[in-house]
């Protein structure tokens, strides 16, 4: 039982690590995408098969990315910063002192997506058309927010479970006096 709650808070502890890392290596692997696309022919089908590889997750229209190397990332602009929001909240969440109650955090994190929300939808809607500061805003915010919901939720789930200890008795044991024979064998007193 010991054996499986020390698993139970390692991987907890490892997915509280690596979800930050793996945005930060997504970021990382958007940004490399127009490198390598634009280089000599053996790098150039890496950059075409990352883009194909974050097509699933993101449009990619290129008048919503950001550039690099005279190309557009492999992320539209909300996406980047949501991933990079994500990624350095989620490390610097790991050192935090004094932990925020998670019902604060939640309403942050619903106010961040309720704003995201909004600029879609008026948008969507034709009310204006797209502007790229409140898509790097809102999804920096909704990153940021994102993991400051997810990643001291998992450290608070990993000290609980370190919190458990197995029981070596049964709660219907009883407990032994002084009376009673230590040898097992059956002493009833009148």
């Amino acid at each position: 039982m010991a054996v499986v709650a020390r698993r139970g808070r390692d991987w907890l502890r490892l997915l509280a690590w690596a979800l930050p890392a793996i945005a930060g290596l997504g970021v990382a692997a958007a940004v490399a995408a127009p490198v390598l696309s634009t280089a000599p022919k053996p790098l150039r089908l890496w950059g075409a098969v990352t883009y194909l590889a974050f097509h699933p997750a993101c449009h990619q229209q290129p008048d919503r990315c950001l550039w690099v190397a005279g190309a557009p990332m492999a992320l539209c602009a909300r996406c980047t910063v949501l991933y990079t929001g994500f990624a350095l909240i989620g490390f610097v969440s790991q050192f935090s002192l004094r932990p925020v109650p998670h019902a604060v955090r939640l309403r942050l994190f619903g106010l961040a997506l309720g704003l995201m929300l909004l600029d879609v939808a008026s948008e969507v809607l034709g009310l204006r058309g797209p502007f790229l500061p409140t898509r790097l805003l809102t999804g920096a915010l909704v990153g940021a927010a994102g993991a400051w919901l997810i990643v001291p939720a998992l450290r608070a789930a990993e000290s609980l479970d370190s919190e458990v200890t197995p029981r070596t008795k049964s709660c219907h044991t009883p407990h032994r006096t002084s009376t009673q024979p230590q040898g097992g064998g059956i002493h009833v007193t009148h």
